[in-house]
Parts: structure tokens; sequence; C-alpha cells
């Protein structure tokens, strides 16, 4: 049977072509053939670097002060903006999962998402680009204070889902893994886990890691060995008013907001603590933007870290930027919901079938 024109091309000149492409056409030209496919959906291949980025969006919480589900915010990346978009319903996006009154994403890790409800408290791992998922037993004990998730399909195929438990007498941490789908009590954990940390967690090199709220600190939990040591943060000139960190290119990285900067570090030597200086950027540029005024200085946060490029999302009063490290161009993704957002985490999608 004579070859089709499409398998005649070399894989270099295939991925020249699909790299121009924007991201949502790039996975429709996934279903051509099946050299095609492994291609464009292997996340960790040499050929998909060359790619555009599959960022889908962010998620983030309204607040408590609203009753409301998560809201998914689609990012500039997959041309899906709107001027004056105020996010999604999150059923966009997991409206395949069983109807519950709220839907919250507790974290989000290399495609796959832990979610919860309320008020029946059920938990889900989901991967909405597969739309399958798993419904996973709360942890023994109800009131966790912080719940994490790790999936590196590099490592392994299964995820594992760690719940924070402390107690004024006790704190300790419970384990559950996709092999077993049973929750382990870990009270021998050795290290500090009973700090007060940020909301989003990072998972790389086999540790899950937590941002104190006071960014001074990482707590670097690893999941196998069952040992809990700390990660000093760099330290910066002026004082540090919040951070964020995020798996970067297999690093962890580290965003820092100083009084006057925002610092992007990578933790580039994992053993010896090293961390590299990539990105500084002046607070000013933000202010400079049209609309905003002196006065909202004080209230430029930085949220989030873009996993696959240089990309950082900043909150300035009621919206949500996008801000390019490497170009310095600003990008507003939309007009956020509710007095005081919290919990934002990105969404890069998986299209590999983990959950079976």
């Amino acid at each position: 049977m004579e070859m089709s024109s499409a398998n005649k091309l070399t894989c270099d000149l295939l991925v020249e072509i699909l790299s121009r492409l924007p991201v949502k056409s790039l996975y429709r030209f996934a279903c051509v053939s099946k050299s095609w496919n492994a291609i464009i959906t292997n996340n960790n291949g040499y050929y998909r670097k060359k790619l555009p980025s599959p960022l889908s969006g962010l998620f983030y919480e309204v607040g408590d002060e609203f009753d409301e589900d998560s809201v998914y915010v689609s990012t500039p990346t997959n041309h899906l903006q709107q001027e004056d978009s105020i996010g999604f319903d999150i059923k966009s996006v997991l409206g395949f999962l069983p109807q519950h009154h709220k839907l919250l994403v507790q974290s989000t890790c290399n495609g796959l998402i832990l979610c919860s409800t309320r008020p029946d408290k059920c938990l889900y791992v989901c991967n909405p680009a597969t739309k399958r998922y798993h419904k996973i037993p709360e942890p023994a004990d109800d009131h966790p204070y912080q719940m994490a998730f790790a999936f590196d399909p590099r490592l392994s195929p299964h995820y594992k889902v760690a719940a924070m438990i402390n107690r004024r007498d006790t704190n300790y941490m419970e384990i559950l893994s996709s092999e077993t789908r049973e929750w382990v009590k870990y009270e021998d954990c050795k290290g500090p886990i009973n700090h007060a940390y940020t909301t989003v967690s990072a998972f790389v090199r086999g540790n899950l890691h937590f941002l104190d709220l006071d960014c001074s600190f990482i707590d670097a939990v690893d999941l196998k060995k069952k040992v809990c040591r700390e990660i000093e943060t760099p330290r910066t000139k002026n004082p540090i008013r919040m951070g964020c960190i995020q798996q970067f290119g297999g690093s962890l990285r580290c965003a820092l907001r100083t009084t006057k900067e925002i610092f992007v570090w990578d933790l580039v030597d994992y053993d010896k603590l090293q961390w590299r200086s990539r990105y500084r950027v002046d607070l000013q540029r933000f202010i400079e933007q049209p609309r905003r005024g002196f006065w909202l200085w004080g209230h430029i946060e930085v949220r989030a870290l873009h996993p696959d490029t240089g990309v950082i999302f900043v909150v300035i009063g009621y919206e949500l930027l996008s801000y390019n490290l490497i170009t310095r161009e600003i990008t507003q993704v939309c007009k956020l919901r509710g007095i005081d957002p919290v919990y934002f985490c990105t969404y890069s999608p998986c299209y590999s079938d983990h959950l079976r």
C-alpha cells in the first residue's frame, strides 16, 4: 500500500510545521495518525518540547463568602480570551464528574486534578483531557489542613495524594496511592510539618513542596522515604510580601514579590540547595499600565507560575494578568470574581490515559 504524504515527513520537518500552529489546532492534528499522535501528546518526548505549550488555563477559588464552585479561566495561550471575561463555569471543564452542590479544585499536577465537593465531601482525581476519573476515599482524619497531589508519569504511572493533619497535640501525614486506593498514616514523618503554608504545592524529584506563608522557607516532603526537610528561600534586599512555587523543567521554581520587585529563582542544585536568579521584574511595569494608579502599588500579587514557559500570573485589584518574563509583554487574562479570590493553580492537559 502506498505511503501517504503525511507519513513521508521526517519527524524534524513535521515538528517544524506543527510548531507554527496554535495549540487548539495542534491537538486536532493528533488524530491524523498514530505517529503524529505520539509526537504531539507525549508530554515527556524530545519533540514535544519544541511544540506550543498546551497550558489550558487556571483554576481559582472565589472565596468563602461566595457559595460557588472553583472558577476556570482560559489563558491567552489557547486563543480563547474575551476582553471582559470573568472566567468560565468549572462544569465546562469538569462536567463529566458526578454533579454536586459545590466543586473545588484542590491541586493539579501534570494534567491530573484533585477535586473535593461540598457539603458531601467527596474526593475525585480526574483527567479533563480524557474525561476519566477516580473517586477516592477521604482521609481517616476529616480535617486535613492541607491536601496536595503528586503525579509524574516519568517516575511512575501511579499518583499519590497527601493530607497534612495539624492538631494541637500532634501533627502527621496521611498518604493515598492509586495502587491501593487506601490512606496510610505516617506519624513518624521526620521533620517539621506543622507550619502554615500557601495553598499551592509543587511536586519535583519525588518530593512535595509547600511554601511557608511568610515565604521564608519551603518544606519538602519525600513521599517515598517519608522524610521532611526545610529549604530556605533565596534572600532578598527588601522584605518579601508573598510568593508562589511551581515545577519548571524538572526543577523547583520560586517567585517572590518584595516591596518593589518580583524575583524568579530556580533551584538548580537540589542536593546543595543552590538557587539561581532567573528574572527580576520592576513592579513599576504594572503600575504604568492604562487604568491603573499608584494606589494599587500594594495590591500587586504574584499568584502562579507557568510550568513550561517564562510566564507568571499576577493579580492587581480585580484583574488577572499574565507577564511574559522573556518578552516583557503584559496581557489581561480576565476580571476576577469575588472580593479576595484565593488558590490559583495552573492546568496543562495530559492526553495519556493514566486513569483506567
